[in-house]
């Protein structure tokens, strides 16, 4: 595979939220296969509910980061995940929508449509959430989302027109 732009979404609600997104990004740096191109300025936003029987902690630290890889999605996707163990995120044992100390979520990883148990490309919640486009249109405006056939920029837009990604 030739290498394509991926977004992943960082974000932190527990401990130095700010060190720990830092150190997820040092961590993509250190992956094999990944070059970080850019990171986006870090924003404070609250927390989504997603669940009502989960308490989803505090206020969170929120950025973007857009990478170049030869990596497919799945692989990518584990690299995540280890990246987060080692900052002490348990996904096996913590709720879904709980409070994390390390948040990183695969965004859009090149031409790549994929619906499995195991990864979902586009990630389903980027249209909808404004701690996710925010950031990532700061920094990837032009990145087209595949299956969705539009831009980061054109999705934050519309975000924004819909009020839905006003905070409340």
């Amino acid at each position: 595979m030739t290498a394509e732009l991926a977004a992943i979404s960082l974000g932190s609600n527990m401990g130095d939220r700010f060190a720990n997104v830092h150190a997820g990004v040092d961590g993509l740096r250190r992956v094999a296969g990944v070059r970080v191109i850019s990171v986006s300025r870090l924003i404070a936003t609250l927390p989504v509910r997603v669940h009502r029987d989960v308490d989803p902690g505090g206020e969170y630290v929120n950025g973007a980061a857009l990478i170049e890889t030869a990596l497919m999605p799945e692989a990518l996707l584990r690299e995540l995940h280890a990246i987060e163990r080692a900052a002490g995120r348990d996904r096996q044992k913590q709720p879904h929508a709980g409070p994390r100390v390390l948040d990183l979520d695969l965004l859009v990883c090149g031409h790549h449509i994929v619906n499995t148990a195991e990864v979902r490309v586009p990630h389903p919640g980027l249209a909808s959430r404004a701690f996710v486009l925010e950031p990532l249109a700061e920094i990837a405006p032009d990145l087209m989302v595949p299956g969705l056939n539009a831009t980061i920029a054109e999705l934050w837009a519309r975000l924004i027109a819909s009020d839905a990604g006003a905070p409340a």
